[in-house]
């Protein structure tokens, strides 16, 4: 049997074994294990010969100077084991736990100090108890972690308490408590494989990963509220927020709500896209330019409905000598400076005119190039006398 505890482990070769343990530590069992607030709050009543004492680097004592955390147990001499309960929880027989703890005496002290495990059955009555001490003899702060603790056969609750056993010498001191539980399990390490039951790492690196059972995911992962990120072996992947550079479909892509003809979207691989309305803010105007106009109506009133046309010029190239292959159409109207005379004031507001783009036309020259042009149409009310402004035109390219 081996033991390594590390921040960082590195391997050249390989370790094998016969059980391998992964310490689980996202949670502490022990209620205020550090003293951060300087309280025993969440314990049980405290005994008389223990106390909590502040850090002090102005203290005479070296062991308050140089304490890892800014408040510490205090454990004094007594005849009698002392105890504290610091915390309590559900268990099952065979479950492990892994106690760990800083510890430190005084000088010429001689104090048996630590964690105690007492297991309870479902009705309430002690099955066993299970002691992990430390006998501290300097000043000197030291960090253990002990040996793992089992779950004794009918065994259901587990209560947790700070223990000085009884007699030596000198004060005992104890903080950052701390009580883990273990999962285990026969684990297979492989040049291309990791077999184990829990894997919890804030970072990893594979050349592949096959999962044979269960998930991945993060350990936010929440459908309900949409938060994590979950991979399951089915292929489904659940990723609330993804950033994607390049991704390439085998069949196709489409929104969680989409039905054919009714409502979402799916696009598939073959080009065929479905949108249940579509807003395009590319801008698709390719180009755009003003003429100005200033007309006259031919004739008196009861002479009719009057036109003139014409055509652009975009100077947005085509293609020589073929078809086009791409699909445009043109726009065309007044700006905001137009000035429209009438010929009775008094129905100025029901004369109409109106303007038509009608034909795309690729003009190819002999000797030059190929430019899209396009025919365009006006109509006037009769009424309508007079027409100047700038009419501005566009061109688009929509495929």
């Amino acid at each position: 049997m081996f033991r390594v505890a590390a921040t960082d482990i590195l391997l050249d070769g390989s370790v094998a074994a016969r059980q391998f343990v992964v310490t689980d530590f996202s949670g502490n069992l022990v209620f205020n294990g550090a003293l951060p607030y300087g309280d025993t709050r969440g314990w049980g009543p405290l005994p008389a010969s223990f106390a909590v004492v502040a850090r002090d680097p102005a203290s005479t004592a070296a062991v308050l100077q140089t304490a890892p955390t800014g408040y510490i147990l205090r454990l004094a001499t007594d005849a009698a084991p002392q105890v504290v309960e610091i915390g309590r929880f559900d268990c099952s027989a065979g479950e492990r736990f892994v106690a760990s703890y800083s510890c430190a005496g005084n000088s010429g002290s001689n104090a048996q100090i630590g964690i105690q495990y007492v297991w309870f059955d479902a009705d309430g009555a002690v099955v066993a108890n299970t002691g992990r001490y430390t006998t501290v003899t300097t000043v000197a702060w030291q960090s253990v972690t002990t040996p793992a603790a089992t779950a004794p056969a009918g065994a259901a609750k587990c209560v947790l308490r700070a223990v000085r056993i009884g007699g030596g010498s000198g004060f005992g001191f104890l903080t950052n408590m701390e009580v883990i539980k273990q999962r285990s399990g026969q684990t297979l390490v492989t040049p291309n494989s990791l077999t184990t039951e829990l894997v919890n790492t804030d970072s990893f690196s594979a050349a592949g990963l096959a999962v044979f059972g269960g998930e991945l995911r993060s350990d936010n992962y929440n459908a309900a509220t949409g938060t994590g990120w979950q991979l399951t072996k089915a292929g489904g992947l659940v990723v609330p927020n993804a950033s994607i550079t390049n991704a390439k479909i085998g069949n196709e892509i489409q929104s969680n709500n989409f039905v054919a003809g009714s409502s979402g979207w799916r696009i598939r691989k073959d080009g065929l896209a479905e949108f249940d309305s579509v807003i395009i803010r590319r801008n698709m105007r390719v180009a755009t330019g003003t003429f100005s106009i200033d007309w006259t109506r031919p004739g008196v009133a009861s002479t009719g409905d009057w036109d003139r046309s014409g055509e652009v010029d975009t100077g947005h190239p085509a293609p020589l000598w073929s078809e086009l292959k791409k699909v445009y159409i043109a726009t065309l109207g007044l700006t905001n400076d137009a000035v429209a005379t009438a010929d009775y004031p008094e129905i100025t507001d029901q004369v109409w005119w109106d303007w038509n783009a009608d034909t795309i036309i690729n003009r190819t020259t002999w000797f030059g190039g190929a430019t899209i042009r396009f025919r365009w149409a006006f109509r006037g009310d009769q009424f309508l006398k007079r027409i100047q402004g700038t009419v501005r035109w566009s061109l688009y390219e929509v495929t």
